[in-house]
Parts: structure tokens; sequence; C-alpha cells
């Protein structure tokens, strides 16, 4: 989805801010509304404002190899990286102030390269239980804790980027759709079983920069539906306000 023209959005962040000029902090926030995505929180990180850590940067995703596509805004992306064999680097992005409202739409974007140790993201409650997962590892892809799914994805391909849409469709569940794109083109969809809480994209036990995970173009829209509800009462309320206006006009 990301943002398409006929969707109002939310919510919306990418690495290419003023916020992030000075370094991507714990907290960090420059994201269009508190009331969508929460600031970063970053494991592993004193629990203070703007601490940043080399385990979380801002870099260009083409740094993952020759042939990296990359999914940069303005030449940047937000990288997570333990670089270490035994390591473990974990990024979260809550949903303010309660969760996905039923009919939002959260999206963003993920790119990697090696496959070695484990990344990727988990979708959260808000008792951290994991409603579903993307794994990038052992030269594998795989989707994990959904309740449905349609479609799988090939072997490891050194250019490979994706567009995750995750849909709260209602209180007890939702709809995904995954599509991986640069050296291959695939896509996978299905549901999941419960009320999202939060995002959060991990990285552990590998080394190098092929390794990397980056992330970035963080949206969350709502249904069509109320998009179309909002824009028609806007219409409305301008052309009444003209014809008052006209009217005072004219009665002057």
């Amino acid at each position: 989805m990301l943002c398409s023209p006929a969707s109002a959005v939310i919510d919306d962040d990418d690495a290419n801010r003023a916020e992030y000029l000075n370094g991507w902090g714990q907290y960090d926030d420059a994201s269009s509304n508190p009331s969508g995505f929460g600031g970063w929180v970053f494991d592993g990180v004193a629990a203070t404002a703007g601490t940043t850590d080399p385990r979380y940067t801002i870099a260009s995703s083409t740094t993952l190899g020759p042939n990296a596509t990359g999914i940069d805004s303005g030449g940047v992306a937000f990288k997570i990286h333990e670089d270490s064999p035994t390591g473990l680097a974990g990024a979260s992005r809550f949903f303010d102030p309660s969760g996905l409202n039923v009919g939002e739409t959260v999206s963003f974007q993920m790119a990697v390269n090696f496959t070695d140790g484990f990344k990727g993201f988990d979708l959260l409650d808000n008792a951290s239980n994991n409603l579903l997962n993307l794994n990038v590892g052992g030269g594998a892809y795989n989707i994990n804790n959904e309740t449905t799914l349609i479609g799988a994805f090939a072997s490891y391909q050194d250019n490979t980027y994706f567009t995750v849409d995750i849909t709260q469709d209602s209180l007890s569940g939702g709809s995904f759709s995954i599509l991986r794109e640069g050296s291959v083109t695939e896509s996978v969809t299905g549901t999941f079983t419960g009320l999202a809480r939060s995002l959060k994209f991990y990285n552990g036990q590998s080394t190098g920069p092929e390794n990397a995970l980056f992330v970035n173009n963080l949206s969350i829209v709502p249904e069509p539906g109320s998009f179309a509800l909002l824009s028609a009462l806007s219409v409305l309320s301008s052309v009444l306000f003209l014809r008052r206006r006209r009217s005072g006009l004219n009665a002057g």
C-alpha cells in the first residue's frame, strides 16, 4: 500500500527526516502524528531519550551489496545490525495509543541480503504475544505464527526487499500481504489472530555489512471507506461554507 494517492495517511515516517540528521536515538519519533506511531524503542540501550548505539544507525540500504536495489528515501534507511556472531539487536515501534484500530493498515519496507543468523520482524499484541513473523535465516524466508497462509518465498537471492501491508480487520484478527522484489518478484498473503499493538524489527548472530537489516517507509492508513467518508464530509463542509458566504454577500 505505502501511501497510495487514494489513501489518507494517519501517520508515516522514514529515515530521511530532520529528526534523524544527528543520529537515530532511543525514543526518537519523526512521524507526522503522535496518535499513530510511537517513538522507536531499542533493546539493550539506556532508557534515556536520544541515546544512540552503533547497532541502530541511518545508512543507505544499497550497502547490502553491489546488486542491492535498496529501499532508501533521500539516500538513507534505518539500519539494524548487531554485527556479532552471538548478539541480538531489536527496534520496536508501538501503535499509539492502544494498538491498530479496526480497518487500519500499517505498511513498511524491509531489505536484506545475506541470510546468516536471523533477522526480520514480529507483529506483537499488548502482552507481547507474537501474532505474525517474517524470519530471514539459513537461506530461507519463512512466515511464522500466521493463522492462514497462501504462497511461499523461494530460496536466497542477494537482492531482496519486502513491502509489507498488515490490516487489522477486526478486534480479533487481520490480514496481511508481503511482496518480495529485487532479483525475483513473488508474494504471500494470509491472516493472523489478535490485536496488533507493535512491530519489532530484529537482527542477530551475524557479521559483515551484507547481513544488515534495513527498514524504511513506514505508514498507517485508514480503511478506504473511512477516507471516502472524510473526503465527502470535507467537500460538503466547503460547499455549505461557500453557500453561506454567498448568501451573506447577497443580503448585503
